[in-house]
């Protein structure tokens, strides 16, 4: 009697797996980054290569998009970015290895280790085929010409779009022995209240760890970016596995001056 339920149990589960598969690749939400064009709209969570990238609350953009071979597998690179009012609130980097196998994944960051930032939460103990990564800092965007054009046009997209000079924001990194995921996601300060600010280096920044203090607005802002970066990462190690479903709830960064 026993065998025979669990016999049962048996068939039912493998029906139903076919029809969990179907249903979770068939997310309306999911949609490839890399097949879609520029100026597309997204929200809640996209697909690029074999991993999901979950979205922040709210309407997506999708500036550009495009592979490259800088690895020993082709890779590809998406910018997307949210704005209110015309002017840059916050914007999303990600690249990710689109052809998988041994080899395919990249070793972990020099970044990753990295004490002069508001927060490191990255991993210790870790291995070539095992790391983790997440880092909170400042971001200054120069006039300096950087090596790889996805870069350059990045920053000519934030300068023109009403993006401040410094951004403060979450960068995460994920990697096995069969791929990796980089993802960046900034938000302009000055979207949120702060005064505008320009023309500083890295080192010159308010925003900087050094400058920033302790009981003031800015460091305020600096740990609600902190908060909602927790729940992020959590979403983005979904993601790395491609278990996201339909998205991540509470992706949004809660802070008013």
């Amino acid at each position: 009697m026993v065998e025979g339920r669990l016999a049962t149990r048996g068939i039912t589960a493998a029906l139903l797996a076919p029809l969990a598969l179907a249903a979770f690749t068939a997310s309306p939400h999911a949609r490839d980054l890399m097949s879609l064009e520029p100026g597309v709209e997204i929200e809640t969570v996209a697909s690029i290569g074999d991993k999901q990238l979950p979205l922040p609350e709210g309407m997506w953009e999708l500036v550009m998009a495009e592979t490259d071979r800088r690895g020993a597998a082709k890779a590809g690179n998406a910018f997307l970015a949210r704005k209110e009012h015309g002017r840059l609130v916050t914007y999303l980097f990600v690249r990710t290895n689109l052809e998988a196998g041994g080899g395919s994944g990249r070793n972990r960051p020099r970044w990753c280790d990295r004490s002069n930032v508001h927060h490191n939460g990255s991993d210790k103990f870790h291995n070539r085929e095992d790391a983790d990564c997440w880092m909170l800092i400042q971001r200054v965007f120069t006039n300096k010409v950087l090596r790889v054009g996805f870069y350059n046009r990045m920053k000519d997209y934030l300068r023109e779009n009403g993006a401040t000079s410094t951004l403060v924001g979450n960068m995460y990194w994920r990697n096995d022995s069969y791929g990796y995921m980089l993802v960046a996601n900034f938000f302009d300060p000055a979207a949120f209240g702060f005064p505008e600010e320009r023309g500083k280096r890295w080192v010159e920044s308010q925003w900087h760890v050094n400058a920033v203090g302790d009981g003031t607005p800015r460091r305020a802002f600096v740990e609600a970016v902190k908060t909602f970066g927790e729940t992020y990462r959590e979403a983005f190690r979904q993601g790395f596995r491609g278990r996201l479903a339909s998205g991540a709830s509470n992706l949004k960064l809660e802070f008013q001056r």
